[in-house]
Order: C-alpha cells, then structure tokens, then sequence
C-alpha cells in the first residue's frame, strides 16, 4: 500500500480532524469512507462509474486521543481541482456534523430516550472540525509526514481509497 501511494502523482493533500470525542476506530472508518464520497459525489455526481479521482485518506490517533486523517487526492481536472480545493473543508465540516447527528459517535452511557431527536446530541461547542486542504508543493515532504510510524501504527490497515483513475480529459 505504501508504494501505491508513492506511485500516485498527488496534487491535493488533506489535513482532516473531526474533533469527536468518543469517535472509535470503527467510526473514524465510516467518517473517512463518507467523506471520501461526499467528496467525489460533489465533484463528479452520484455514479460511482463517473468518480474519476483518486482519493486516499491515512487515519491516525492523535496524543489527544481523537482520530484525524491525513490524506491525498490526484484530480486532473483543474476546474474540479479548484472546487474541492475552496469546498472541500465545508464539504468536511458538513460530512462530521451529519455523521455525528446520525449517531456515529456518542458519548459514553448516552442512550437515546424514545422520541427523542438524535440532532439534540451534537454540540457544536465540543466538537469543532477542521480542514486543511492544500494543493501539494513537495509530494515526498507530504508522504513522508502522513505516513509517518507506518508499521508502529498499523497504518495500512487504516488507508481508506477512493475513485480510479482519472480522465485527462474531464473538466
């Protein structure tokens, strides 16, 4: 996997941190595999057949003990490029609030109570998601810190991917 992710030209490099307490292993998979959708669903519409970028994220558990992605993207198209690059963190944003009123982290003990809305869990006052989502200058620099304890941490087994190969010619 790691020499898959050397071989891509990447263009685009994501700094994704949820900031959701509680968020497990097994949420902060589902959180990443969600927002890699949203992400080609906004580009390129809801066929996966039309998702023509290649999207890969690296989760990692952080000293605070929250989940965060780093990541990649190889986008051909210069004009869906610019979109993800001045979308994409709200795209982010958007994705961890839904996933969250959705019940995809909870604190512990937290028990929905019947009739209750689930929407009442998310407090935008505790959780503040962030996004950085660049264009990359320095492609070994940015491999070289996402991929950082590869073995130590398990990280292949955390690469979440994305798309396919993308057309030269799609704008």
């Amino acid at each position: 996997m790691k020499k898959f992710l050397e071989s891509v030209s990447w263009n685009v490099a994501f700094h994704l941190n949820p900031t959701i307490p509680h968020l497990d292993e097994h949420g902060a998979k589902k959180l990443g595999e969600k927002y890699l959708l949203h992400v080609q669903r906004h580009l390129f519409g809801a066929c996966p057949d039309n998702h023509y970028a290649k999207l890969a994220l690296l989760m990692e558990y952080s000293a605070q003990d929250l989940w965060h992605y780093h990541g990649f993207g190889y986008v051909t198209s210069q004009k869906k490029e610019k979109r993800l690059l001045a979308c994409g963190k709200q795209w982010f944003i958007s994705t961890v609030k839904r996933f969250f009123e959705n019940g995809g982290a909870r604190a512990p003990g937290y028990q929905l109570h019947a009739g209750s809305d689930p929407r009442r869990t998310y407090n935008h006052l505790w959780i503040h998601p962030t996004a950085i989502i660049e264009p990359i200058h320095d492609r070994s620099s940015m491999l070289n810190y996402a991929c950082k304890k590869w073995e130590q941490d398990g990280k292949e087994d955390r690469v979440l991917l994305s798309g396919r190969e993308p057309k030269q010619s799609i704008i």
